[in-house]
């Protein structure tokens, strides 16, 4: 919290307490779209994180938003970057099912 937004909140506080009034519908709004606005800031921060990390190891980088869970995205990079061309991988999966996945080149 800054300085600046530190007196406009104790500002607030101390109007709110003279008041004696409050109002918690309003202030439950307001709240909730702060949260709202802090987490879509948030997961564009990570959004960027990632297509910068991965922008050197392909084209354009991998876009968390391309994938359901973070460990299909993470499949994705290690198949297109790790992963040598023409080249198959078999993964085992702890209930011992066995699953295998290729090279994103050898399709």
């Amino acid at each position: 919290m800054t300085h600046q937004s530190q007196l406009e909140f104790d500002h607030w506080y101390q109007r709110v307490k003279e008041e004696g009034k409050f109002n918690y519908t309003k202030g439950l709004a307001f709240y909730c779209k702060q949260d709202v606005r802090i987490l879509a800031q948030s997961f564009m921060k990570y959004r960027n994180m990632v297509l910068y990390a991965t922008s050197g190891l392909v084209n354009a980088g991998i876009d968390p938003l391309s994938y359901l869970t973070n460990a299909q995205m993470f499949l994705a990079i290690f198949r297109s970057n790790f992963l040598r061309e023409y080249h198959t991988c078999t993964l085992k999966n702890l209930s011992t099912r066995v699953e295998t996945t290729n090279s994103s080149r050898s399709y």
